[in-house]
């Protein structure tokens, strides 16, 4: 295929693509931008058709105010006057005809009472019936009841009456001035018959279908829709089919419930006439395409397609021409041009390449001809094509004879291998072979290595042969030297003990050569010939060593040893020394290490055992902490060794070694010590032990013992002698010690007031010693001293206790203590504590009783009194409120007073001195630990029945509740701690326990009342907004902050009927819950009645009228309810006792005090209310707050008050409203300090912000009438825009005075137009009066001179005075025939005064 045609394919598949692309986005585009747009036009016939039945209902409320606001008809339901219904029969206007043109099938003239008075019905045909029976309850289902709270109202909507969809609506019955009060209702209704939805249809212009919601033949598109309308979705449409779409509505009931469903019916006009564009488009589209792929084509073809085929022509004959002298045509200066130039330019640098080529070819054959080597070369077939000169020299042939011959049966089939013979040894991959032949010369045998390299076409087929030969026949005669020399060697080799081994020089080392020696490790040579020795030979641990000697000994060329381990084919390891010499080439580079290698693991093993032995003696020397030293058995007992422990006493072994210990180590007065024990070491050859002093570095003394021992040599003569030294500082400082102490001990004993005396262990306990503080009962020592104890020491009941004493010493071989009475001297008796120990010989006999004995006579008395003093504690406990029990050591009842007792119903008497947890039966029922036990000791089992169980310290408390314990189970609270006595040991443990049941009860009622004073709270927040109303041109700020968690202050917006919104800030008298739900009804009240109520005054009166009769007495609420007009900027309310709301005007931040009126709602039935009305300008601010606010109390007992409050709004009067209210509210904070809000605080805070308007037109004629509205207008904007009073009235008077002059000169009374614009723009206010009388200046005109008399001043001017004094500057203008006069006026420019005379 062409380029051609790969062209016009290309881009007639991208033309299609494109096609096809924009034909898919325009039906997901451009179908969907039609789908929605016939679908917003199909909602907006719902809303045609939707507004169509509400004018029908306002037109039938026209009717229905027709008949209400008629005197006759007044007097008709008040009276009974039956005047208008004669007069109305007379004249037709009641009558049944009348009714069925006008299309009313329903009339009712009602009462106040409800009661019908009037009545026509006519049936969906027209024609007259009986009012249905049941209408009235009907009508009253839909809220027509006459009875309602708000009779003023007027209804209006659609209901079912007797399964009859109709149009209803009533007004309630006055006189025509409307100031009467409402007297009944006029019900007027028109069945919403196919008649009637027809005629609807006609005026909106679509086809309309209503079917009630109920109807079981409602068709299958209204049931979907149906289900899928909402408040949220209010309109639904559906597509129906490709030719009609449908939208639907719900039609509500008066109540605003679904009562009907609305279908609007049209045609898809719109997505067919899109369906239809789009498809034109797409066509016409695609025709232009095809014309562009056309045009395309043939300019590609002209410019580019052409001339690349003429470049390919040419090309084509240049390959095929013998030479490269012929060049392209070059056409233009685009890129094919220069593809041409560069094609030219190729050419010519292969022409030189060729030329190059053939030089080169020249110089290669010189260089190949010169060559040593033998060359030649022969086609497959065998025939030599080319041969150098050394080949011919070889083989001493000429050129011409060889060239042309074929190597088979010539002289050189011998070494030239032929096809064949290559066949299967070459290929392309691997084109060479080398071999070697031998050529027989009168000199001798020559060796030649050939080279052979195969030469292939591209087919891969062998079509020449390149021979290459190289004569190598002394490399051969060196090889057999060598061969001839390893044979000796290796017949050597094979015959020693040692192995001998040659390694390659390589990364591996591997063996080249391994005698058979080294089947000693269980190896075969040919195991480990070309296998490296540190793949399995060489210990893992040793191969590092192994390889850094020889990198060392190669780098060094040098012989060399090393010892390493070796592995032997059963797994032992062996050592091996071995001697390695590098064997270097004629160069000097080492290309194999000789080696030889010996096993010396015997010799190992004997180094390693005397390494080891050596290594143990010097270690025990080393690490003793006696120290060993070796001396001559000189005088002099020169150190020959000392071991490192010398160092404890600060010294080196070294700075001792060769020194004599008597130099400075040994005290002087123990050296001759230490002589005499070496004359008789070396008298009696034998050991000698010597104590003595020596001084270690610091110069401190150190007590030592040396055991010294002869060393004798064969001879029996002392060499040496070796000592062991140790320090026995400690021990001898420990017998000076005990020297000491036992000093001390008899100076304690004699001198210690304890009386310290020995016994016999005779039946009469003689006294064996006795120290001299035995005086302070009147005795000697001397006078005691080997007498008997008992009679004279002991009395009768102390010699009991001592001898019962005595027989536990021989039983138990302990001591104990006793008291016991002692007689003195002078016969008086004391109470002695002796602490009695048996003194017993080495075999374990009794040889003496050692008494230490002091006098407790006072400590006795005291216990005697603390006995006393414990029975008054028990009393105390005894009648204690609180139950209190007490367990020994041993579990068992120490103490259980009487309230106890009352708490358990078990006696004391019953129960003290029981153990086994008998206590815990009258609480459980069982025995089981309770509190008190685990003071003792843990209980973790128990522990977690107690509710916050935990210990302080030596006390635990706990409360628990017990099923079983009382008639409803019983809520306990105990607290047990450890009884301690006088020394501080435990020996008990004691509990109060104390039933709290009756306060878990109250406590959860509390809680309960807490929880559902929680809900109130909830509910109650529930009830104030959440969010502020967006008032039109007001900002609004709120917050009602609860003194209690539920409060009585509230404040509500809502939205009214007609727009406005209204306001509530009210206080209901109490707090908590009472408050809280009185608050929640007169919210509901107020909302219910301002739902019907536009008059501030009226919804006060119908709240207070509906809290009165059911408010429980001293139950009211100050409330004030106001309506706030956004557009008019102002607050009409009414205040039932609520505080005044505080107006602040915006220009000087100053206060205006609102009149107080009415009384509290609910305080008393029938009491009106005065209504307020309050005109806010631009930010101005309004402040409405409970009694909360102003009597906040701090701890002072000052109150807050109106004053303070004023002060905070002045000082922010000119902030957003919000700042406004945080600033009072922190202000109240910081006034109340820390005490406690003490009453519900609320506030409202209103600033007026309104949108200034910048442009208002208005079109008037030329009538003074026309004067009040333009003010009205004026006054309006300037007043949204801050302009003051004073200013407003000023530009009002220069406009109206303006107005008058075009209408009394300028159009002379007669009919013209006037066109006023009033624009507003950086603070200045621009009013243009446009009109089409004849042109007049004004400002040309003269001003008057008010300094000449009245009589003699010029008529006029005074009016143009007036305009050019009232405002800030004066323009006109004539343009296009019409006059045009510009009065300006600035927002804070001081107003100027008309001339006096002129006013």
């Amino acid at each position: 295929m062409n380029l051609r045609k790969k062209t016009l394919i290309v881009i007639g598949l991208f033309l299609v693509s494109l096609i096809l692309i924009l034909y898919a986005a325009s039906e997901l585009q451009l179908k969907s931008s039609f789908s929605e747009l016939e679908e917003r036009n199909a909602k907006v016939d719902v809303e045609r058709a939707l507004n169509a039945i509400s004018n029908e209902l306002t037109s039938l409320g026209d009717l229905a105010n027709f008949w209400a606001a008629r005197d006759d008809v007044y007097a008709f339901v008040t009276t009974g006057d039956t005047d208008f219904i004669n007069y109305s029969m007379n004249t037709g206007s009641l009558t049944n005809d009348s009714l069925h043109n006008t299309e009313i099938n329903l009339l009712l003239f009602l009462d106040s009472y409800g009661q019908i008075v009037f009545s026509r019905f006519l049936n969906s045909s027209g024609g007259a019936e009986v009012t249905p029976q049941n209408l009235i309850e009907q009508l009253s289902f839909y809220g027509f009841c006459p009875g309602c709270l708000d009779k003023k109202s007027k209804f209006a909507g659609i209901i079912l009456l007797s399964g009859q969809p109709m149009m209803i609506v009533t007004h309630p019955i006055t006189n025509s001035k409307k100031d009467s009060p409402t007297m009944g209702r006029v019900v007027l209704g028109r069945f919403l018959s196919q008649k009637e939805i027809d005629k609807l249809s006609g005026i909106a212009q679509l086809n309309l279908t209503i079917y009630p919601l109920d109807d079981p033949e409602m068709p299958e598109d209204f049931r979907q829709a149906q289900s899928q309308l909402s408040y949220s979705s209010p309109v639904v449409v559906k597509l129906l089919n490709e030719e009609s779409i449908a939208g639907y509505a719900l039609l509500t009931n008066i109540y605003g419930n679904p009562l009907m469903i609305l279908g609007v019916n049209a045609s898809r006009e719109i997505y067919r006439q899109g369906a239809k564009s789009m498809e034109s488009f797409v066509i016409l589209f695609s025709a232009a395409g095809l014309l562009f792929l056309l045009m395309t084509l043939m300019y590609l073809d002209r410019s580019v397609l052409s001339r690349l085929v003429n470049l390919t022509t040419s090309i084509t004959s240049i390959g095929r021409a013998p030479e490269l002298s012929t060049s392209l045509r070059v056409q233009g200066e685009d890129e094919l041009a220069s593809l041409a130039i560069s094609i030219n330019n190729m050419l010519a640098a292969l022409k030189s390449a060729h030329e190059n080529l053939v030089k080169s070819e020249r110089r290669y054959r010189g260089v190949v001809e010169d060559l040593p080597d033998l060359i030649c070369r022969y086609r497959s077939d065998g025939i030599i094509n080319f041969v150098n000169a050394s080949f011919c020299t070889f083989f001493s042939a000429r050129e011409q004879e060889i060239l042309g011959q074929k190597i088979d049966g010539s002289v050189w089939q011998r070494h030239l291998k032929s096809a064949g013979e290559l066949e299967g040894k070459i290929n392309e991959n691997y084109p060479t072979f080398t071999y070697e032949s031998q050529r027989k010369a009168p000199d001798g045998l020559r060796w030649i290595l050939w080279t052979a390299r195969g030469i292939f076409d591209q087919a891969g087929s062998l079509v020449e042969i390149q021979s290459v030969g190289r004569e190598i026949t002394s490399i051969r005669e060196a090889e057999e030297a060598l061969r001839e020399s390893e044979e000796r060697y290796h017949l050597l080799a094979e015959n020693m003990t040692d192995v001998i081994h040659l390694n390659a020089t390589d990364d591996s080392l591997h063996f080249v050569y391994v005698s058979p020696s080294i089947k000693q490790s269980g190896y075969e040579p040919s195991h480990l010939i070309g296998r490296s020795p540190f793949d399995t030979l060489v210990k893992s641990e040793d191969i590092a060593i192994v390889k850094s000697f020889l990198s060392r000994m190669l780098t060094s060329r040098r012989e060399d040893t090393i010892e390493y381990r070796i592995r032997k084919i059963d797994g032992s390891f062996v050592w091996v020394e071995t001697i390695a010499n590098p064997i270097l080439d004629g160069e000097g580079n080492a290309i194999y290490i000789a080696c030889t290698t010996r096993d010396i693991t015997e010799r190992k093993k004997a180094e390693e055992a005397r390494r080891e032995s050596e290594e143990r003696y010097l270690l025990l020397a080393e690490n003793m902490t006696d120290v060993i030293h070796l001396h001559t058995p000189d005088p002099d007992l020169t150190y020959v060794y000392i071991s490192p422990s010398i160092r404890q006493a600060g010294y080196e072994p070294s700075e001792l070694t060769g020194r004599s210990p008597f130099e400075n180590l040994i005290r002087p007065e123990d050296k001759e010590i230490l002589r005499q024990s070496l004359s008789r070491l070396l008298a009696n050859k034998s050991q000698e032990i010597t104590e003595y002093r020596i001084k270690d570095r610091k110069g401190s003394c150190i007590w030592v013992e040396t055991i010294a021992n002869p060393i004798l040599d064969g001879e029996g003569n002392v060499i040496y002698v070796a000592c062991s030294s140790r320090d026995i500082t400690q021990r001898k400082d420990a017998e000076a010690a005990r020297r000491e102490t036992e000093e001390r001990y008899q100076l304690l004993a004699e001198n210690m007031t304890d009386v310290i005396h020995l016994h016999t262990p005779d039946p009469e306990l003689h006294f064996a010693y006795v120290s001299p503080s035995i005086r302070i009962a009147g005795y000697e020592p001397s006078d005691l001293v080997g007498k008997p104890a008992i009679g004279l020491f002991f009395g009768p009941e102390g010699a009991e206790i001592i001898r019962k004493a005595l027989l536990r010493f021989l039983e138990t071989k302990r001591g104990e203590v006793i008291e016991y009475p002692a007689i003195m001297k002078d016969g008086s008796r004391r109470w002695v504590e002796t602490i009695s120990s048996p003194v017993f010989d080495r075999e374990g006999n009794l040889i003496y009783i050692a008494n230490s004995s002091r006098d407790i006579t006072s400590r006795k008395r005291a216990e005697e009194a603390l006995k006393e003093s414990q029975q008054q504690m028990s009393d105390i406990i005894s009648f204690l409120p609180e139950a209190i029990m007490a367990i020994d050591l041993n579990g068992k009842v120490m103490i259980w007073n009487q309230a106890m007792e009352v708490l358990t119903g078990v006696l004391a008497k019953d129960i003290l001195g029981k153990g086994e947890y008998e206590y815990s039966l009258p609480f459980y029922g069982y025995r089981r630990p309770i509190l008190v036990d685990m003071v003792l000791q843990p209980h973790e089992g128990w522990e977690t029945e107690y509710l916050g169980f935990k210990r302080e310290g030596t006390a635990v408390l706990g409360e628990v509740f017990i099923p079983s314990f009382g008639p409803h189970g019983s809520y306990l609270l105990a607290k047990a701690t450890a009884l301690c006595d006088e020394i501080g040991n435990t020996v008990g443990a004691i509990e109060s326990v104390r039933d709290m049941t009756e306060w878990r009860i109250m406590e959860q009622k509390l809680e309960r009342s807490r929880t559902e004073l929680h809900v109130a709270a909830e509910i109650q927040r529930s009830f104030i907004p959440k969010t502020t109303p967006d008032i039109p041109n007001f900002e609004v700020a709120a917050v009602t902050i609860p003194a209690m968690e539920v409060g009585g202050d509230f404040y509500d917006f809502i939205t009214l009927p007609h727009g406005d919104h209204g306001l509530v800030i009210a206080d209901v008298a109490g707090k908590s819950i009472p408050a809280a739900l009185f608050m929640a009804l007169s919210r509901m009240i107020i909302r219910a009645s301002a739902a019907h109520q536009s008059l501030a005054t009226e919804v006060l009166r119908n709240a207070n009228n509906m809290i009165a009769s059911d408010a429980t007495a001293g139950m009211f609420v100050t409330l004030l309810f106001g309506v706030l007009d956004g557009e008019a900027l102002t607050l009409r309310y009414a205040n039932a006792g609520h505080p005044t709301p505080l107006i602040f005007k915006s220009r000087d931040c100053s206060y205006e005090e609102e009149v107080a009126c009415g009384i509290a709602l609910g305080a008393k039935e029938g009491v009106s209310y005065e209504e307020q009305t309050v005109k806010f300008g631009p930010g101005d601010v309004a402040v409405f707050y409970t009694d909360g606010v102003t009597e906040a109390m701090n701890t002072k007992g000052e109150l807050f008050g109106m004053k303070r409050l004023i002060g905070a709004v002045s000082k922010t009067c000119q902030s957003p409203a919000e700042e406004i209210m945080s600033r009072i509210l922190e202000e109240v904070s910081a006034f109340r300090e820390d005490r406690e809000q003490n009453d519900d605080i609320t506030l409202v805070v209103l600033k007026a912000s309104p949108k200034a308007e910048e442009h208002a037109l208005i079109s008037v004629h030329s009538r003074d009438e026309e004067i009040t509205r333009v003010s009205q207008e004026l006054e309006r904007i300037m007043y949204r825009a801050g302009f003051s009073g004073k200013q407003i009235l000023d530009m009002q008077l220069a406009v109206e005075e303006a107005f008058i002059n075009i209408v009394r000169h300028g159009y002379h009374g007669s009919y013209g137009a006037i066109l006023i614009a009033m624009d507003l723009g950086e603070g200045r206010l621009t009013v243009k009066i446009e009109d089409d009388a004849p042109p007049f200046d004004p400002t040309k005109f003269q001003e008057p001179d008010f300094s000449a008399d009245l009589e003699e001043r010029p008529v006029g001017g005074l009016g143009i005075h007036l305009m050019r004094s009232l405002s800030d500057e004066m323009r006109y203008e004539y343009e296009n025939g019409k006059n045009r006069l510009m009065l300006i006026k600035i927002k804070d420019r001081p107003s100027k005064e008309p001339h006096q005379e002129a006013g």
